[in-house]
């Protein structure tokens, strides 16, 4: 049977995310660090359903204890990111991250 290891999510994505989009210049950057976000964010939503489910296709490199805590302080940094006027102004439709 195949098995393909699947790219570890660095927690480090979380402090790029949450550096980046604090610094962010305009609404442009800020919209495509929060959609970089949220792109990590469901792969690890999609990691952490593979190890529930006990699918043998994929190798996931990471604990689901540690999957569940990036998952969630990645979505408390999106949360802070897409409540700053900048990104409102643009016009863009805010994101909401439910459980």
């Amino acid at each position: 049977m195949f098995e393909k290891k699947l790219k570890r999510i660095s927690r480090e994505t979380v402090g790029y995310v949450k550096v980046r989009g604090r610094n962010a210049r305009d609404a442009d950057e800020l919209t495509m660090i929060v959609s970089y976000g949220y792109s990590n964010l469901e792969r690890c939503d999609w990691y952490i359903s593979l190890l529930r489910s006990g699918d043998k296709k994929y190798i996931v490199p990471q604990s689901l204890e540690e999957l569940k805590s990036i998952r969630d302080e990645l979505k408390n940094v999106l949360d802070e990111i897409s409540s700053r006027p900048a990104f409102r102004q643009k016009g863009v439709v805010r994101n909401y991250y439910d459980d």
